[in-house]
């Protein structure tokens, strides 16, 4: 049996198992490797230090989520004495007693350490058992787990994971380690012969969700887990291990926690640490190192990155994030978000530049509108040091890693006299989009020039200011600048749809205001959530105007009177749109209501 746990924490490792010394540092050898894998094995559930061990093997933090893909990868060179103790170590227990509720069948003890409990959490965060509560705890966990399969599966539309031969899933309850919320675990022998392999699973959870090491505690972290770990048994049994693309089941995962319960909030603690006011939180994760290559297991990065999941599910649909899943059946994560994301007229790479700008506008610098809804509560983005401009050319350098983005602030300063606390400063975001070499953890270098002028390799900014980044390979970097007429920006803010939502037949026409345009026609295309085309039609641009609430937008754009393509008026429901002009592509979204 292998096992997935939820909770935080990894250092990144390399695959390649070095002998001898690094840096002043020992470093196992290949068979110590090995055996130290077993220990993190049988320490999960028994009395040797698992957070020892798991620093002793080159990782970090409280989550165990590598020790299944670790002892996958290396199964072929365990002793068959270290296969049969891992295997013993995460078989599921004998408990004495079992219920059946709804889709699951769960497993628990009625007295001693195992024990389920509910509990209480007093003013002063002092967490304590609630005597005579098993069996209220387990009604909690069925309906809990219920909910989290009505939402998953029947609302989101993701298959069920495979069931045991009794027709139910599998969840034992049992006192785990206090660094640990659950864990998804699987069967060592996959159910496929092809590549991703997938796995039928059984998950553990927490007794009782107390333990003061948790920010989340009691009924809330057991709904967090359930959300979290389901969605886990969703991944190995129905799309398969990519053994690489650890971080993919880490994002997707703590975005389900918020999607099926939005008010708990969880991932917080994932990004930031709160400070006393004034000061702003102490940014963690991809706030903190945003540099770092986005397919990286490193720390809290995975964890953090569940914020890519809200960029998705905001700035185009969380339908986005299933169709990426059922694209890993045949490839691994990148590939499979950029079909997926191919699929709405957009791609990875695309998506990744605006997801950059994004992660700028958190904060005191916030638009909850347009950006994350809940980005006043995600700390302010790690920006290095103020670069001073005094209008004579000069250069810096800084270093990146592959699909990652660096923040730098300009100071532009009117004479050298002048002082940065006096004159505007710009913020540079300049992104590595190399998606080959991503799984590489090495830095890729760049050049950003600042001149009063500059041929066509600069760009010129809305300062007069001329832009240059140098790199040897440009198809793999793009640069914004927060005071530029950005393309990002422009599909972003420029478009207004209007009325939205659309009331057709009351309502004769959907407007969408465009930018000001060369051409005198754009192409729109709307597509289904299930990314149906439903109209790819030509239309001519003209001057109009449409009341959106109290306000009145008028300008040059295009009318769609709610037919498709065979002329038939389209059903309620949440579109995509796709506008082709001057070529420049926009996209979004828009919702009908059917009267």
């Amino acid at each position: 049996m292998l096992k997935i746990c939820y909770y935080v924490g990894l250092v990144f490792f390399s695959t390649v198992v070095l002998i001898g010394i690094v840096k002043g540092q020992e470093v196992l050898s290949t068979v110590g490797r090995l055996e130290q894998i077993v220990q993190a094995a049988e320490s999960m559930h028994g009395d040797k230090p698992f957070p020892a061990l798991a620093q002793s093997l080159g990782y970090g933090g409280k989550c165990g989520l590598w020790l299944s893909f670790e002892v996958a990868r290396n199964w072929s060179s365990f002793t068959e004495a270290q296969k049969q103790r891992i295997q013993m170590s995460l078989t599921a227990p004998t408990t004495q007693k079992d219920r059946i509720i709804g889709h699951f069948h769960m497993y628990y003890d009625s007295s001693g350490i195992d024990a389920p409990s509910m509990v209480t959490v007093d003013s002063l965060d002092v967490c304590q058992q609630i005597p005579g509560t098993v069996e209220a705890f387990v009604d909690s966990v069925g309906a809990i787990f219920n909910y989290a399969w009505t939402y998953e599966i029947d609302s989101l539309g993701y298959p069920p994971p495979p069931l045991e031969a009794d027709g139910y899933y599998r969840i034992n309850i049992r006192d785990e380690s206090p660094l640990l919320y659950g864990e998804t675990v699987h069967d060592s022998n996959p159910i496929n012969s092809g590549i991703p392999q997938r796995y039928k699973t059984y998950i553990v959870i927490d007794n009782d969700f107390c333990e003061v090491y948790r920010p989340t505690r009691g009924m809330p972290a057991l709904k967090v887990t359930a959300a979290h770990e389901f969605h886990h048994a969703i991944q190995l049994g129905q799309y398969g291990e990519w053994p690489n693309d650890l971080y993919f089941y880490e994002i997707t995962s703590v975005w389900m926690e918020d999607e099926v319960y939005n008010d708990i909030n969880d991932y917080y603690q994932y990004l930031k640490i709160n400070r006393p006011p004034p000061n702003p939180p102490t940014p963690l994760g991809q706030f903190a190192t945003p540099d770092i290559p986005f397919t990286s297991f490193s720390g809290l990065l995975p964890y953090s990155r569940g914020i890519w999941g809200k960029f998705i599910e905001k700035r185009f649909s969380r339908d986005v994030i299933r169709h990426t899943w059922e694209y890993m059946r045949n490839s691994p994560s990148l590939p499979s978000m950029d079909l997926a994301l191919a699929d709405i007229g957009s791609s990875f790479r695309r998506a990744f530049v605006e997801w950059a700008y994004w992660n700028y506008r958190t904060y005191t610098n916030s638009d909850t509108i347009r950006f994350y809804t809940e980005g006043k509560q995600y700390p302010p983005i790690q920006q290095r040091t103020v670069i001073e401009y005094n209008h004579t050319a000069r250069s810096f350098t800084d270093s990146v890693g592959a699909v990652s983005s660096v923040y730098h602030p300009i100071c532009i300063l009117a004479s050298p006299s002048d002082f940065c606390s006096n004159s505007p400063t710009m913020m540079a975001i300049v992104s590595n989009i190399n998606t080959g070499a991503s799984q590489g953890y090495g830095n890729f270098g760049f050049v950003y020039d600042l001149a009063d002028s500059g041929d066509a390799s600069y760009k010129k900014l809305a300062t007069g200011i001329f832009v240059r980044l140098d790199v040897p390979d440009p198809q793999n970097w793009i640069s914004q600048e927060s005071d530029s007429l950005l393309t990002i920006q422009s599909v972003l803010s420029d478009v207004i749809v209007c009325p939205n939502p659309f009331y057709p037949p009351r309502q004769n026409y959907i407007y969408f205001r465009l930018p000001e345009a060369n051409q005198q026609s754009a192409t729109l295309t709307v597509l289904t959530p299930s990314m149906d085309q439903i109209v790819a039609k030509e239309f001519l641009l003209k001057t109009t105007a449409c009341r959106q609430g109290a306000e009145l937008e008028g300008g040059q754009g295009l009318q769609w009177d709610g037919l498709d393509n065979n002329q038939a008026l389209v059903p309620s429901g949440i579109y995509f749109y796709v506008i082709n002009v001057d070529d420049k592509q926009y996209m979004g979204k828009f919702s009908v209501i059917r009267e």
